[in-house]
Order: structure tokens, then C-alpha cells, then sequence
């Protein structure tokens, strides 16, 4: 279900318009595909969304030390890839050196934000990062990073994230990402909020990728597309 409605609601970002062409059966047949065995990354934290019982928006992230983008080695990309998988590894190592040269403290990494298309403006969004970000600072994470689109960078403003570093994005000629921060330690001063919207959030053996719309829903990217939220 989850694997789903992330291809679902990365479907309409203009990452996955530059990977799978204009065609919308192609792009969501494309990243049904490469979503088949999300999550993989051992460790991952998950939060959902449920609307009368129904999942409509999911949120990942890694602890500090296991993010991967933050790793030194030697990654080449490999001939004979498709367009997609040449994008999507293209897109890794340009987040990869984002990360090597921003200077960043340790920190959790949230690689996959994504929520109904139909709802975006619904307040789903806000409430998984806010649920995701409270828990994490639970586990006494100080710091958190994501990449975005930076078509998305007003919706992760709201969220507390700024921008760190800007890179072009392979998917497009005109597409920009950005890296995002935010730091989350816990104040005394300012009360952590919960919400029913949110599912019990909860530790998995698997990982990967975010997303959001405007100011407003995550939707489509982050960081590690297709680890890659």
C-alpha cells in the first residue's frame, strides 16, 4: 500500500517527467517498478498518515551516521544504464557531493515524504514532518537533512528546514535541488504537538526517498529518489 501511494504521488514531479517521459501510465508503471522493494535501508523510521483507515501520506528517515550520502568511495556509473537509472544515479552522486561539501553535523537524513495528491493543502504533510521531526528528536537527533526540488523549498521553510547548497537537478535541463537543514533540538520554550493523522511511528528493517508540492504537501523529492526521500 505504501509502495503505491509513493508512486502515486511522485508520479506528477518533474523529476519523474525528465526519467519516464510525459506519458503518466509510463511514469507511474516506471516508479511502481523502482518502488517494488521499497523501502531497503536497514534502520529505517516510518511514520504514516491514515484517513479513516486508509494510508495517505508516509514519511522516512535515517538516523545520523546512516544517511549514505555522507560516505567517501568510489561510485562510477556503470554503462549500459537506461535514461531512468542514469538520471536516478546521476542524482546521487550530485547529492552525495552536496552532502561531502556543506560541512554538515551529524544528523538524520529524511530521504521519502509523500502524501495523496488529492489531499495536498490538507494539512497531511505538516503532519508527518512535524510527527517525524518530534520523534526523531526523541531519539536525540539534533540536526536533519533532506533534499527537495527547489520548486519545494517554501513547504520545507514552513516545516523549519533552509536551504544549504543548490545543484542542478539530471533530470531536467531547467531543474534545480537543494540540500535542506533544520536543527530540532528540543526546546523547553515551544511544546511538541501531535496529531491523530498520524500512525503509530515506528522502527523497520528497510529505507528510501521525499517529497512535497508548494508551500504546502510533500509530494515528490527528496533526496534519495529512489535509494534514495
Amino acid at each position: 500500500m505504501a509502495r503505491r501511494l509513493v508512486a502515486t504521488a511522485f508520479a506528477g514531479e518533474a523529476f519523474a517527467y525528465g526519467m519516464f517521459g510525459d506519458s503518466p501510465l509510463a511514469r507511474f508503471a516506471g516508479l511502481a517498478a523502482d518502488y517494488a522493494t521499497w523501502p531497503t535501508a536497514p534502520n529505517l523510521i516510518v511514520v504514516g498518515a491514515q484517513v479513516g483507515g486508509h494510508l495517505v501520506g508516509v514519511a522516512t528517515a535515517t538516523l545520523p551516521g546512516e544517511c549514505g550520502l555522507c560516505d567517501v568511495f568510489d561510485d562510477p556509473i556503470p554503462p549500459l544504464l537506461t535514461d531512468a537509472e542514469r538520471i536516478e544515479r546521476e542524482f546521487q552522486l550530485a547529492c552525495r557531493h552536496s552532502h561531502l561539501t556543506s560541512n554538515l553535523p551529524p544528523h538524520a537524513h529524511i530521504p521519502t515524504v509523500a502524501t495523496e495528491p488529492i489531499l495536498h493543502g490538507s494539512g497531511v504533510g505538516r503532519t508527518l514532518m512535524s510527527a517525524l521531526t518530534d520523534l526523531l528528536r526523541s531519539e536525540g537527533v539534533d540536526h536533519v537533512v533532506l533534499e527537495c526540488l527547489s520548486s519545494r523549498v517554501a513547504f520545507y521553510q514552513h516545516c523549519g528546514f533552509q536551504v544549504v547548497d543548490e545543484f542542478t537537478d539530471p533530470a531536467g535541463p531547467d531543474l534545480r535541488s537543494v540540500l535542506m537543514r533544520a536543527d530540532i533540538r528540543r526546546s523547553t520554550e515551544l511544546p511538541l504537538s501531535r496529531t491523530p493523522l498520524v500512525a503509530k511511528p515506528e522502527h523497520t528493517g528497510e529505507q528510501n526517498h521525499a517529497s512535497s508540492p508548494e508551500a504546502r504537501e510533500p509530494l515528490g523529492n527528496t533526496g534519495t529518489r529512489l535509494n534514495s526521500a
